[in-house]
């Protein structure tokens, strides 16, 4: 079995319809993952937590969870893991805010009113609202949050 590809699921819920799949090196990962060689040996697949910067190792591929933080890959030689069907609701973040501009930046009365615009566009895995500004900003790839005063953020997730 060729160890040294992996199809990477990089699953930020603008794309749970359509997953982008990139090619990344399964070797390099065990190696950053505290260097185990045990690891080669069960390693099917792995996720990426990009907001806290740790990456799990894991010996099977379970369902793909729609997460805004997280990157998943599998083994090449296996096949695309299913989607969940598990209910998608919004992880909220008080006093945190997203950088950058997102995709959209729109106006809206409330973080509610700002969600619901996200809600409501698939390409949509995160927002953050600033009520100070009447300012929702709606994003496909969010970056990690950091502290805003004043601002709200929301990402969609499945558990």
């Amino acid at each position: 079995m060729d160890r040294t590809e992996a199809r990477l699921q990089h699953r930020p819920v603008d794309r749970l319809r359509q997953p982008h799949q990139l090619v990344v090196h399964v070797e390099d990962l065990i190696k950053a993952s505290a260097g185990s060689r045990s690891a080669d040996a069960w390693c099917r697949a792995y996720t990426f937590d990009a907001w806290n910067r740790k990456c799990f190792l894991k010996g099977a591929t379970g369902q793909l969870l729609a997460n805004a933080r997280a990157t998943r890959g599998v083994l090449s030689s296996l096949t695309t893991p299913t989607s969940s069907g598990a209910n998608m609701y919004f992880e909220y973040f008080n006093n945190k805010a997203f950088p950058g501009d997102g995709f959209r930046v729109l106006s809206a009365q409330s973080r509610d009113e700002c969600g619901s615009e996200c809600w409501d566009l698939n390409q949509c895995a995160a927002f953050s609202f600033t009520a100070s500004q009447r300012r929702c900003v709606l994003f496909d790839q969010p970056g990690e949050y950091s502290s805003s005063r004043g601002s709200n953020s929301g990402a969609k997730r499945q558990d």
